[in-house]
């Protein structure tokens, strides 16, 4: 134990300068390791100790500051904290030095600037009503209704009395382009001055609830397009078929303006003398149409040509809505169609109907028209005859 002692306790004045000495070069060699960086930070300066009633007439600008720091500090703006004291300080215009809090790791150089002219006012409070104003337009067929409401209907602001005193409107705005049908939404209220710019004011409450209805001014119809065909094809070819690309339109107009509207046609498409299929951009033909066009009004039209061919058929004839049995005179006819060559050549007579309209007459002979009903795309040229004697079975 002596020994343990003693071994602290001899040449202790050397031992100590040793240590000492040792920790000089441990110092040295941390510092050699990180070596010291100025930086430049711009930073927000802060209040501290402002009565409650009183504000600032305008807000404090930033500051920069230099610092020097090891590498191995991180220091940014957003922990550096600089303010200016108010403690005491009533109404009125201050010059006040900025004060930094310490900065742990680092050194404070030099702060720019590092005094602020601070202007304190006393807090005023007013009220005024909320104005609904309106972003945009309606998609077009609706309009606003009149009963629109605002929740509260004003609002308390707050702030230094400069510029209390130029707030003119608070405004509630509401974008009505999207709009489709009535709708209440919650927004924000801005505070504007004479000239429309906004102030920086305390807003009690900051939202308000906008309920605004929405009406519908028209109808919406969608009705097909049908292109309109003029002139024949050239010898040999007929109309195989037609379409449209888009096949519908959107209208927009009154209930009684849309209820005469079944179909929309294009203009004048001609296919005179034509020998091959094509397509073509077509104009609708709104002319005479009572109502508006909400789609495009070009359609694209394709029309398919094919080789004709012609050929005759032997039908019977049917009585429709006979109320007693009766005789055909004759009992078939000779039609005569004309198609596409590969179409002509798969029909049957079963695919033609060939009818005489009985309903409502009383027993007897009658001689009436005949009503002639051919496959889509085949064109009736002519029949044997026109009309069918009619008389009941002896």
């Amino acid at each position: 134990m002596k020994r343990f002692f003693r071994f602290f306790t001899h040449n202790w004045d050397l031992k100590l300068l040793s240590a000492v000495l040792a920790l000089v070069l441990w110092v040295y060699v941390v510092s050699a390791e990180a070596p010291q960086l100025e930086r430049v930070l711009t930073v927000p300066v802060e209040t501290e100790n402002m009565g409650q009633d009183l504000s600032l007439a305008k807000a404090l600008p930033p500051i920069s500051i230099r610092i020097r720091a090891s590498v191995r500090v991180e220091v940014g703006s957003e922990n550096i904290h600089a303010f200016v004291d108010l403690e005491g300080k009533a109404a009125g215009q201050f010059l006040l030095p900025v004060l930094l809090k310490p900065i742990p790791g680092a050194n404070l150089l030099e702060a720019n600037p590092d005094q602020l002219l601070v202007q304190l006012e006393n807090v005023e409070t007013t009220t005024l009503p909320v104005e609904i104003v309106f972003l945009g337009r309606l998609p077009q067929g609706l309009s606003l209704g009149q009963d629109q409401t605002v929740e509260p209907n004003t609002i308390s602001l707050q702030g230094p009395h400069s510029v209390v005193v130029q707030a003119q409107r608070a405004l509630a705005a509401v974008d009505l382009t999207d709009l489709s049908s009535s709708v209440s939404q919650t927004v924000n209220v801005r505070i504007l001055n004479r000239e429309g710019k906004e102030l920086p004011l305390k807003v009690t409450p900051e939202t308000v609830k906008v309920s605004i209805p929405v009406n519908r001014e028209s109808l919406i119809k969608t009705v097909p397009i049908t292109p309109r065909i003029v002139g024949s094809p050239g010898s040999g070819f007929v109309i195989r078929s037609v379409t449209v690309e888009p096949a519908i339109a959107t209208l927009e107009g009154t209930s009684e303006s849309l209820n005469s509207i079944l179909a929309i046609s294009t203009v004048p498409i001609s296919v005179d003398g034509s020998r091959e299929s094509f397509t073509e951009s077509v104009d609708l033909d709104t002319g005479q149409l009572p109502a508006s066009l909400l789609t495009e009004s070009v359609v694209q039209v394709t029309i398919e040509l094919a080789e004709a061919a012609q050929a005759e058929f032997e039908v019977t004839v049917e009585s429709l809505d006979a109320s007693w049995p009766a005789a055909m005179d004759p009992p078939q006819i000779i039609i005569t169609v004309i198609g596409p060559k590969s179409e002509i050549e798969s029909l049957r007579p079963s695919d033609f109907l060939v009818e005489v309209n009985l309903k409502g007459l009383v027993e007897g002979e009658y001689s009436l028209p005949l009503q002639v009903m051919v496959p889509m795309g085949i064109t009736l040229l002519n029949t044997s005859t026109t009309t069918i004697g009619v008389k009941p079975y002896p």
